[in-house]
């Protein structure tokens, strides 16, 4: 059984919906999931992989030394690790990408994003680069061949990634959001935009290839998922 670490990256550590909603999807592939807030920066020694959970507050919001600390924990974790929505965007913030939000604008400011416009529901979204070279596995063949055609994913985010950092390869975009999701140059991170634990679990419908994408995720902990 795969042992995960998902770090919730919302600023009050009881704000949690997000993440639990992540942790049931990897249990109900078969994984045990462990979360921790970001402020603990918890050792992540030991453990399989590493999951970057959502947040609903800009980062602008956050501490001056949020992105520093979490580039120094993630440079410092071996893991494989996935990046979800705002775990995704942290990231690669934090390793020299840039933010802004879905309506054109510059990375948002403040508190809240107030009345910004949000991208939400189903989504086609388009793989525009290959898999991971080194993913195998029969989640990981069925991804690739079913991920040729466009695929419905969750969406539900104000602000998405305009520059992704040096040498990180660009995976898939949509209409609205052009970098849906990378692979990072040299290390096992991957980050989607959109939610793969959305849209299949407890009778969600409509968004079946994330939990293919998960499956394929988990199945590849062994090792490493490089651009």
């Amino acid at each position: 059984m795969k042992q995960l670490l998902l770090l919730n990256l919302n600023l009050d550590p009881g704000e949690l919906p997000g993440c639990q909603r992540i942790a049931a999807a990897m249990t109900a592939l078969g994984a045990t999931v462990e979360i921790a807030h970001h402020a603990q920066w918890p050792d992540a020694r030991g453990v399989d992989g590493l999951l970057l959970g959502p947040q609903g507050t800009p980062f602008a919001a956050y501490p001056d030394s949020f992105l520093p600390e979490l580039r120094a924990w993630t440079d410092r974790s071996r893991a494989p690790l996935l990046a979800i929505c705002g775990g995704m965007q942290a990231l690669a913030l934090a390793h020299g990408g840039q933010l802004g939000t879905v309506d054109g604008g510059p990375q948002a400011q403040g508190s809240d994003y107030g009345d910004r416009p949000r991208i939400s529901g189903p989504i086609s979204v388009t793989r525009t680069g290959p898999l991971p070279a080194d993913w195998r596995g029969p989640a990981s063949e069925e991804l690739h061949q079913v991920w040729k055609n466009p695929q419905s994913f969750w969406q539900s985010h104000a602000e998405q990634v305009t520059q992704v950092p040096a040498g990180w390869r660009v995976l898939a975009q949509s209409a609205a959001t052009p970098i849906e999701a990378y692979v990072a140059a040299g290390r096992p991170w991957l980050g989607c935009q959109f939610h793969p634990e959305r849209g299949w679990l407890a009778g969600e419908k409509g968004c079946p290839t994330g939990k293919l994408l998960l499956q394929a995720w988990l199945e590849n902990l062994g090792g490493p998922a490089t651009a």
